[in-house]
């Protein structure tokens, strides 16, 4: 997968504390309880069956960004007190928050199973982005999107 952006979210910098909402709060309270957990995780998986245009995929991610600024921010504790940062999404790259994978060998059993893992795997909630995506490349026309935030 390449893109001819060497930096996908060049156009996005900022950095803003925010008060987190009692939704918020519980998340970062559930997370710290038990941080490897994936119960309080939201998926969403798509097949997508034409050719996949990279530069249009990272525009569209560029404009996810930039339009929930939510899905880049961190949590903090300051004095006791637990804060959200949007972070500056610059220092992201397109490898940050799309993991490519190759899947064009796998039985249906494993992809299944391949599926589920990467839906499950933990977000830090004090150092990552709170949105990760798996694409899942079956064939140049056969990909597999999965969703996790």
């Amino acid at each position: 997968m390449q893109t001819t952006d060497k930096n996908l979210f060049s156009s996005i910098k900022q950095q803003t504390e925010f008060p987190l909402s009692q939704l918020q709060k519980s998340a970062w309270f559930l997370y710290k309880l038990e941080s490897d957990s994936c119960t309080d995780k939201v998926n969403f998986a798509f097949n997508w069956q034409q050719k996949l245009d990279y530069q249009s995929l990272a525009k569209a991610l560029r404009q996810l960004f930039q339009r929930h600024s939510l899905l880049n921010s961190t949590y903090i504790e300051n004095n006791g007190e637990v804060i959200g940062i949007i972070d500056d999404i610059t220092k992201f790259r397109l490898e940050d928050i799309l993991e490519y994978v190759d899947a064009s060998s796998w039985e249906e059993d494993e992809l299944q199973h391949q599926l589920c893992k990467f839906s499950q795997l933990p977000f830090d909630l004090a150092t990552g982005l709170t949105l990760r995506i798996g694409l899942f490349s079956r064939n140049p026309t056969n990909n597999i999107f999965v969703f996790t935030a």
